[in-house]
């Protein structure tokens, strides 16, 4: 009864494995087709398609956690969605924080992608218009505002 038991916990534990590496290998798939679409300019795609796997996220490897955050964030930030882009961005980011390796095309799209999201926040800046200078008084600049106007 005991080999049987041994059998059967050895089969068992063969059956998760398979199924974790079979489960590994199907996501490495999907990020693959993601990064490949996203490269032909397929935005919308690579956003739905990622979209649908969020919930495997967890399971993935830190690679390809850290590629699915990349790919993902990068087309929302093509797509105009940038909040959703900057979560996305930030999990590549601390995917790669951790160790992850990017390839170095990968980094720099991160780069890119981590500056773009800055910009975006960051409050406009608006010009100064031609006129007086902001510290100076407005009758120094040639307009009278003592006497109320007609």
């Amino acid at each position: 009864m005991h080999a049987a038991m041994s059998n059967s916990l050895a089969v068992a534990c063969k059956a998760l494995v398979l199924g974790g590496v079979l489960l590994t290998g199907a996501c490495t798939v999907y990020v693959n087709r993601a990064e490949s679409a996203y490269n032909e300019g397929r935005y919308l795609e690579v956003a739905e398609q990622l979209a649908k796997r969020e919930a495997e996220v967890r399971q993935l490897g830190e690679r390809d956690r850290a590629r699915y955050g990349l790919y993902r964030g990068l087309a929302l930030l093509k797509l105009g969605q940038y909040d959703d882009a900057k979560r996305w961005l930030g999990l590549a980011q601390e995917q790669k924080v951790k160790g992850t390796l990017l390839t170095k095309r990968q980094q720099h799209q991160l780069q890119l992608g981590l500056a773009a999201i800055v910009r975006w926040a960051a409050p406009a800046t608006v010009e100064p218009l031609e006129g007086p200078e902001p510290n100076r008084e407005p009758s120094a600049a040639g307009v009278d505002l003592s006497t109320p106007g007609p």
